[in-house]
């Protein structure tokens, strides 16, 4: 089961697609559990209405299933925009660092409410990175519930309509173009159980050193609900 944004799951019985958006979100909870907590206490940062109009349903950010395998090959975490992924943003932290009209006025440091909101999650972000490590998909102060993550640079570039006949979105792209988006906890796909090897000599019999063991190692407004 998918785990969204703010911390939910995916209803089994939906999915994960762009759906007429131009992000991959999906309905959470099941037909006899249709709430999620954490969604309901959540403010979208965007203004977005959660709810879906139906039985009291709601729908979330995801990444589809495929996408989260793809990154525990070491591709990329991808994002709930089509054609984007996460990934570190120094050029974007040196600009407000370097810029006195983006600082407060007594410490020298990056006031992030004079950051513009296109990029506050960006800044945020990269700040609790460089400080703390770990993942870059994480909860910043301005993003609250959800995770959400800097971007490559060329997603300005995958504005384009994907599967379902999604329009193509103003995400990244004009003025208020956003250099973060939302993602999603990656599934660790599980470790293959361990296989018993016994080597061979050229003859077909068990070599000397008997047998030894060898470990495969195997992201406004109320929406129309679908299904």
């Amino acid at each position: 089961v998918l785990e969204t944004s703010s911390g939910c799951t995916c209803d089994p019985a939906a999915k994960c697609a762009l759906q007429g958006q131009p992000f991959t979100w999906c309905r959470v909870g099941t037909a006899e559990e249709p709430s999620c907590g954490e969604l309901e206490a959540a403010s979208d940062p965007t203004g977005r209405d959660h709810a879906l109009g139906v039985e009291g349903r709601m729908w979330d950010y995801c990444v589809p299933h495929q996408m989260a395998e793809d990154t525990q090959e070491g591709v990329e975490e991808l994002t709930s925009h089509l054609g984007c992924e996460c990934a570190p943003r120094l050029d974007l932290l040196k600009k407000y660092m370097n810029d006195p009209l983006f600082h407060n006025m007594e410490t020298g440091e990056i006031d992030i409410q004079k950051v513009p909101f296109k990029d506050r999650i960006t800044i945020e972000a990269m700040q609790k990175y460089l400080q703390d490590g770990g993942d870059l998909c994480q909860q910043t102060p301005s993003s609250g519930q959800f995770l959400a993550c800097p971007v490559a640079k060329d997603c300005a570039g995958s504005n384009v309509a994907g599967p379902g006949g999604a329009l193509p979105s103003g995400w990244f792209s004009g003025v208020s173009g956003k250099s973060w988006d939302f993602c999603a906890p990656v599934k660790e796909l599980p470790a293959e159980a361990p296989t018993e090897q016994v080597p061979q000599d050229m003859n077909g019999h068990y070599g000397a050193n008997g047998a030894y063991n060898q470990i495969a190692f195997v992201s406004g407004g109320t929406m129309v609900h679908r299904v």
